[in-house]
């Protein structure tokens, strides 16, 4: 009975904090495009070490089959890098769909193992024993390249716990992809 009372509390909570900051779909994408912008951010080093987007994606996936969700996350992302998008120009313009697809594709490795790393969108193998590849050093970044969870709580705050920033992607996703 206890535990039934606290996940009740919790679930309300939870609806309360996440509907205050994610109530529309044009709120979901923005919160998608800051997310984005982190995660392009964190790519500028890796993209102005390379001359197209093969080179861009073999420099951060190195040997791991990249998956197509991930593929297309990064080619968004090459083609902001490329076009020098301001981050205004991404939060006016981006549509949140790659990352939203990419952060479905992790939500999903991490309900088949809870100890994932989130590298399998990018053909890792989630377990943080290889590709442990940070651009630009993890003391420009708190979050590995790939860890999309992490770059979405850079815009909700560390203190933002995993229900809450679960609550939060489902919510993304769901008036994104509609699922």
């Amino acid at each position: 009975m206890k535990k039934m009372l606290f996940g009740f509390i919790a679930t309300v909570l939870l609806s309360v904090n996440v509907n205050a900051q994610i109530e529309t779909k044009e709120d979901a994408r923005i919160t998608a495009a800051k997310a984005f912008i982190s995660f392009k951010n964190q790519l500028s080093q890796a993209f102005n070490n390379t001359t197209d987007f093969a080179a861009f994606e073999k420099t951060l996936c190195g040997k791991w089959q990249n998956t197509t969700e991930g593929r297309n996350l990064l080619n968004d992302a090459y083609n902001h890098l490329k076009n020098k998008s301001t981050d205004n120009k991404i939060i006016e313009t981006y549509d949140g769909i790659s990352f939203a697809k990419a952060l479905k594709f992790q939500q999903d490795a991490l309900t088949k193992n809870p100890k994932s790393t989130g590298s399998e969108l990018f053909g890792g193998p989630g377990d943080a024993t290889t590709g442990n590849y940070n651009p630009v050093g993890r003391e420009a970044y708190p979050c590995r390249w790939w860890q999309l969870n992490c770059h979405l709580q850079q815009i909700f705050g560390p203190e933002a716990g995993t229900a809450l920033l679960n609550a939060a992607i489902d919510f993304i996703l769901s008036h994104l992809l509609k699922i």
